[in-house]
């Protein structure tokens, strides 16, 4: 489903309403119209909705970010979005505040090699350095995977700082492997790096599966979301069934 003009049909809407979280992207040149039609019926359901900013060329319409929980850019696409520099951290909070005046009340920055911070309106900011890798191959598909592994946690109730952290620990893992889909770690692999034991990481991916299903967020969603086994295909899985809805991915 991922770059593809949706119509809110009554799949989309059922899956929409049985989703805990709901995260959103948008391509280049991408009428954001659909985007606006599912963020607002997720909103109306009471789903939380999740916005990467990646692959953005101009602003998000007005009527979109009203209906966004959580806006998720890096420094360049925050800067792009409110016309502000964000070098400094200081520069950043300021570019925050003003997303806060466009609607947007908490602002998910991804930070590059100076980690991340969740930024809610009227509260400290959180910081989360980021986990160190022994080594980093590609970053391709870094972005996707911290935005997933955020949404995984937070949809299992975890305090914002143990959200930042998962997020950090999985992202850390995706660094290592070259690829966007390959690089992907699962559950199993980000437990002991979030919990700060490297001595059991494993890797236990379907990569053939998963190269057939989906948008990147979204297979990155659901491997973290569920504790997967080695031989485990996610061909048996019905993706209908997972509490995070992905759509228009990059």
């Amino acid at each position: 489903m991922a770059n593809q003009a949706l119509r809110l049909k009554k799949k989309n809407k059922r899956m929409i309403n049985s989703s805990t979280t709901h995260r959103v992207g948008r391509k280049r040149k991408m009428d954001t119209h659909n985007l606006v039609v599912q963020a607002g019926a997720a909103r109306n359901a009471g789903v939380p909705v999740i916005l990467d900013a990646g692959g953005m060329d101009s602003p998000f319409p007005p009527e979109l970010l009203k209906f966004v929980d959580i806006l998720s850019p890096n420094e360049s696409e925050l800067s792009r979005l409110t016309g502000m520099p964000t070098e400094s951290f200081e520069q950043v909070s300021q570019a925050v505040t003003k997303c806060y005046g466009m609607g947007v009340k908490k602002v998910l920055v991804k930070l590059g090699d100076k980690g991340s911070a969740l930024f809610v309106e009227g509260e400290e900011p959180v910081k989360q350095p980021i986990i160190l890798a022994p080594k980093v191959l590609d970053t391709t598909g870094a972005g996707d995977t911290f935005t997933a592994a955020f949404a995984v946690a937070l949809v299992e109730g975890r305090s914002k700082q143990e959200c930042l952290r998962f997020a950090a620990a999985a992202a850390s893992l995706c660094v290592q492997v070259k690829g966007a889909i390959p690089s992907m770690p699962d559950r199993d692999s980000v437990t002991p790096k979030f919990i700060g034991d490297t001595s059991q990481i494993t890797d236990a991916r379907d990569r053939d599966a998963l190269l057939e299903q989906g948008s990147a967020t979204y297979q990155a969603a659901f491997l973290l979301f569920k504790p997967w086994k080695q031989g485990d295909s996610l061909r048996d899985i019905r993706f209908e069934d997972a509490p995070i809805w992905v759509h228009l991915d990059e």
